[in-house]
């Protein structure tokens, strides 16, 4: 069972979702979670444990036994620094603790490890976020470079985002890092990918040069290599 959803009120500008997985199937599972560009704040071991996920550059493949249950935070692109003081650069393709990167104690209702329902996890979820807020503003930029990458599917040049932000690209770049954990053309080539991911869910197109062409690839070859670089695997019609 697989449930999401957004948060309400000053924690959507923030929060791109809280999710709930629970495996009430009669066997372990095994898949593949996909890079999206965002970071997570996941909690699995009762609930005591948050552990940081950063933003992934290829597939992870995970197993959950029989009655695992886990839940996580997803973090909107560029909005970090709201609830973390370590820069994403660290947690690249890593999960780490989260007391290791904060001094920030975390206390859960204990009755949620009990009976974890995702309604309970969701309303702590907004109390932790609550609690671990910097008050201090934080600089927007990444956040809208990132909704100006995602807005064109992934095909507007980092040159051009950065020009439109009035900054240099190098100075995109470092903020990407701090922020994202990946530069801005790397985050740029997720986007792309499932931009086209989605176009191949669709069944809307008969031949993959069409999907190649419409997400802004250079040639077929090219969607190729990213689609396998990020998935695991070749792309194939619906």
């Amino acid at each position: 069972m697989y449930i999401q959803r957004k948060p309400q009120g000053w924690l959507s500008e923030y929060i791109d979702t809280f999710w709930y997985y629970k495996n009430d199937r009669n066997e372990t599972l095994n898949f593949s979670i996909l890079p999206d560009g965002r970071a997570d704040i996941v909690f699995e071991d009762g609930f005591m444990k948050p552990e940081v996920v950063g933003c992934m550059t290829h597939p992870l493949d995970i197993t959950i036994a029989r009655g695992d249950i886990s839940a996580g935070i997803g973090l909107k692109p560029g909005c970090a620094s709201a609830f973390l003081k370590t820069p994403l650069s660290e947690f690249t393709d890593l999960s780490i603790p989260y007391d290791l990167i904060s001094k920030d104690r975390v206390e859960f209702d204990e009755k949620i490890a009990v009976s974890p329902s995702h309604e309970k996890i969701f309303r702590e979820f907004e109390r932790f976020l609550s609690s671990i807020f910097q008050e201090a503003p934080y600089d927007k930029t990444s956040l809208r470079a990132t909704q100006m990458i995602s807005r064109s599917g992934g095909i507007l040049p980092v040159s051009e985002v950065a020009k439109k932000l009035n900054i240099s690209r190098r100075h995109l770049e470092r903020l990407f890092r701090e922020e994202i954990g990946i530069p801005p053309k790397q985050f740029s080539r997720i986007v792309r990918y499932q931009n086209a991911r989605y176009m191949l869910k669709s069944g809307k197109f008969d031949h993959l040069s069409q999907i190649a062409a419409e997400s802004g690839y250079f040639d077929q070859s090219h969607f190729y290599k990213d689609y396998k670089d990020l998935t695991g695997n070749y792309p194939e019609p619906a």
